[in-house]
């Protein structure tokens, strides 16, 4: 992802390659990404669409973006990441407490294209010819894809099934027969191949890596206790404790962390799809990743939180952090499973 500053500093930076756009031209590009952008990305308010305006005429990384975009013949790509508060950060809150993050819509921008884990979508405005036309249609010079906050082997996996494969196979089954050449059939059996090898890595489900983030008041207790060689105790705590917005945060980290370890504590496998190696391994890569939560639950940052509730008789939070999170069940359920599959003749099936 290109950043501001990256940006910034490019601007500077000579286009030998491509003419420079004229104010008016770039003027123009703008105005259709904001006629096309609001309708593809489905922004559901004019605050929306007035926060993308906004975006391009402020945005270092969005106004070079759209310069290099229109006459960088090495620039194919115009990459726009719409970042919006999904429904856990807005759960995030308790009692009507906001959190610290900002909860208003983002949008970031960037001439290469890239996958990111935040919510949102994104969307791909691709280059046909090495600069755009401002004289001609702008639809016919380039190709606009969106990409939703998906596995991305099953976003290409879509894209590649139900549009791309067919629209090419379409025009080769067109060809005359004395045109097909066996150049065409390995094609054809290429993308045969790509999408069945797609399938099978989408029915390979991935365990979410989940990482447990303190509060950044209890992060910081504990680096100046570890500064003066001393233990973390809550006593750090005992005036905070006092302060209900502080208790609410805490919560809402707590609320997080249960979310967060339900992603795996709830994740099931289909065993009538793919193989039984892919069946044993899934069952394994949960127990490890149910291993890593449960050190996780143990270390300091999560019992420090969990005493400093305690101590602001939030009791109710700390009782639910122990039981709504479903690791004990998980980790006997696993357990059982890969008991069973351990005396499987994995290498005769």
């Amino acid at each position: 992802m290109l950043s501001d500053e990256t940006n910034t500093n490019n601007n500077n930076a000579p286009n030998p390659a491509g003419k420079m756009q004229s104010t008016a031209e770039i003027q123009q590009f703008t105005a259709y990404l904001l006629r096309v952008v609001p309708l593809a990305a489905d922004l559901n308010s004019t605050n929306e669409t007035e926060e993308f305006k906004r975006a391009l005429e402020e945005k270092a990384s969005a106004i070079d973006g759209v310069r290099r975009f229109l006459s960088d013949p090495q620039c194919a790509v115009l990459f726009i990441r719409i970042v919006q508060p999904g429904k856990d950060e807005e759960q995030d809150g308790v009692d009507g407490t906001e959190t610290n993050g900002n909860s208003s819509i983002q949008f970031e921008f960037s001439t290469e294209t890239t996958y990111a884990a935040q919510k949102g979508m994104s969307i791909a405005l691709m280059k046909i010819t090495p600069t755009i036309d401002m004289d001609k249609k702008i639809s016919q010079q380039i190709h606009l894809a969106t990409f939703t906050n998906r596995v991305p082997a099953e976003v290409f996996r879509t894209f590649l099934s139900q549009a791309m494969a067919p629209y090419l196979k379409s025009f080769l089954r067109q060809q005359k027969e004395r045109d097909r050449e066996k150049s065409i059939v390995v094609l054809e059996e290429k993308l045969n191949e790509l999408e069945a090898n797609l399938l099978q890595m989408n029915q390979t489900v991935s365990i979410p890596d989940v990482i447990l983030v303190p509060h950044a008041s209890v992060a910081q207790a504990i680096r100046q206790c570890q500064e003066k060689n001393q233990r973390p105790n809550v006593d750090v705590f005992r005036e905070k404790v006092e302060d209900s917005n502080f208790l609410n945060q805490l919560q809402a980290t707590v609320n997080r962390w249960i979310r967060e370890i339900q992603k795996v504590t709830k994740l099931e496998r289909d065993p009538s799809t793919g193989s039984a190696m892919q069946e044993v391994t899934f069952w394994l890569n949960i127990e490890r990743a149910l291993y890593k939560i449960q050190e996780q639950m143990g270390s300091t940052e999560v019992l420090l939180t969990l005493d400093a509730l305690k101590l602001g008789k939030r009791f109710h939070a700390t009782i639910s952090f122990d039981s709504d999170t479903g690791l004990k069940e998980a980790m006997d359920k696993v357990k059982n499973y890969n008991m069973l599959m351990k005396d499987f003749p994995m290498h005769d099936l």
